[in-house]
Parts: structure tokens; sequence; C-alpha cells
């Protein structure tokens, strides 16, 4: 029972060591968006919006910013999902 418990401690602690350190990491180094605007517009939001974090709505942001400037197919999914919804 002694050997049981050991083991039990270890991996609750291994556990909340992972998801500590999954919560100290930023959005912006967990990577870039994959939704929709994401994929639609990858060279827009490199060429424009790159040095922004990505899950705060800055990027959709920035997009809506430069809207005149982006591709049919970037201005469409970025106007027609999502929160974009809410901007026409």
């Amino acid at each position: 029972m002694n050997e049981t418990f050991v083991s039990l401690t270890i991996a609750a602690a291994a556990s909340l060591t992972i998801a500590a350190t999954l919560a100290a990491t930023p959005a912006s180094a967990q990577g870039t968006g994959h939704g929709p605007v994401a994929r639609a517009c990858a060279a827009e939001i490199n060429q424009y919006c790159g040095h922004l974090s990505h899950g705060a709505g800055a990027v959709r942001s920035c997009l809506h910013s430069h809207h005149k400037a982006l591709s049919h197919e970037c201005r469409w999914t970025l106007d027609h999902t999502g929160y974009g919804r809410r901007w026409r």
C-alpha cells in the first residue's frame, strides 16, 4: 500500500507541474491560430500582423484595419466566420 501511495503522489506532482507549465506559457508561444482565418489569411497575417499574439482578437482586428489590401479569400473568410459575422 505504501508503494501505491508513493506512485500516486509522484503522478499527481507530475500532473500539477505540467498543468502549471502550460498555464504559464503565453499565447504567442503556444503557436499561431489554426482556424479558417489563420489558414485563408496566412500571408496577410505574416505581412501585416505577424508581431501580434493570437487568441485575443488582436490579429483579426489588425486584418480588419488592412481590409482593402487583403486577398478576396482572406477578406471573405474574415467577414463570414466567427467574430467576423458581427463586423458586417
